[in-house]
């Protein structure tokens, strides 16, 4: 499960909030998260992982200049760790984020 939790981090940190604290707090808290600040740091550890309606709240507050380059990477990273094989989540998941040929 450590993809998405590094994957969160990394965006975390790129967005200018320095500690998982920060952005859990600056962003409303329990207020604005669907979960508690213990469970946000299970996540980051990748030891557990969001429900998939959770992704859009955690993205918003990221405040990403490109919302969709955070839901995509964040949303690959979920499925690696849903799907746990590396080699399966190259061959057969990943292929489905390159666009089709126009």
């Amino acid at each position: 499960m450590a993809h998405f939790g590094r994957t969160l981090e990394r965006l975390r940190t790129q967005a200018g909030f320095a500690t998982a604290y920060a952005y859990y707090h600056r962003n409303g808290g329990r207020r604005v998260f669907p979960f508690s600040f213990s469970y946000y740091r299970k996540i980051e550890r990748g030891l557990s992982l969001p429900k998939a309606a959770w992704l859009p709240v955690l993205v918003h507050n990221l405040r990403l200049l490109t919302p969709m380059e955070g839901s995509q990477a964040l949303t690959k990273a979920l499925l690696s760790d849903l799907v746990g094989d590396e080699a399966v989540f190259r061959d057969f998941v990943e292929p489905l984020f390159i666009p089709a040929p126009s």
